[in-house]
């Protein structure tokens, strides 16, 4: 998922996510996860707070159109009993 500069803290991300989870929800998933690097702190805090964790870590791959560096998270949420 990505939001375009211009739209970010705006709530779309968080909308887009909620969206998602629902879904996830509906189809009867037990959890729903991710893959967000480290160092974008702006996404990590927003996956944060709604309610993702991380369960595991690697190293970003290099490629000129990868912008970060450093660790690619995975982070996992729990989907609600319907």
């Amino acid at each position: 998922m990505a939001v375009y500069p211009a739209s970010r803290s705006a709530g779309v991300g968080r909308a887009l996510m909620s969206h998602a989870h629902r879904e996830g929800a509906v189809h009867g998933y037990p959890a729903t996860s991710l893959h967000v690097f480290a160092a974008n702190t702006r996404a990590v805090a927003l996956y944060t707070q709604l309610g993702y964790s991380e369960v595991g870590r690697c190293p970003a791959p290099t490629h000129p159109l990868i912008c970060y560096s450093g660790d690619v998270l995975l982070m996992r949420r729990r989907v609600k009993d319907r």
